[in-house]
């Protein structure tokens, strides 16, 4: 029972041969007894040597499949780069545009002062105008409702005014 034992410790994993070796320390002492003095604890450490190494099929396995993932995850950062690059770039495009924008909304609001200044200065211009005119419209009405000699009546007076030069001379 002692070799049956010993057989099913060597084909569990280390944590489970010490877990059984807590729990059944007389069959631990016969089995060292059967096999000789330490063969336990020496085979409890080349178990726990052997647990930090790896066999090389499954270490060239993982190698494989570490090198494929790096090989993909680096093509996706070579994807991601060239869309961070076109983002950055675009990014640039607006941000010049905006400026630009901005800029051509600087010489509008320029413009706007301006011809702002402008028409206040015309609507002045208009008033002055239109008093200059109402006065001079006054002035024609007025002009208009005088009494004014008829053709005949200043030939009339040219020649009476003719006459007294005449003989004043």
């Amino acid at each position: 029972m002692r070799s049956e034992y010993l057989a099913a410790l060597k084909k569990d994993d280390l944590d489970a041969v010490e877990a059984k070796i807590q729990e059944a320390p007389m069959i631990y002492k016969g089995i060292e007894r059967l096999c000789g003095g330490s063969a336990v604890s020496a085979y409890l450490s080349l178990k726990k040597v052997a647990a930090l190494y790896r066999h090389p099929i499954v270490v060239g396995q993982q190698k494989t499949a570490c090198a494929q993932e790096v090989e993909l995850d680096q093509s996706h950062l070579a994807m991601v780069l060239t869309k961070l690059d076109a983002l950055q770039e675009r990014h640039r495009s607006v941000t010049q545009r905006i400026s630009d924008l901005e800029e051509t909304l600087r010489g509008a609001r320029e413009v706007e002062c301006q011809l702002k200044r402008d028409a206040e200065a015309k609507s002045l211009e208009l008033q002055a105008t239109e008093s200059e005119v109402d006065v001079k419209s006054k002035t024609l009405a007025g002009l208009q409702a005088m009494p004014t000699l008829s053709p005949n009546d200043v030939m009339d007076l040219e020649r009476h005014e003719q006459a007294m030069l005449d003989i004043q001379s």
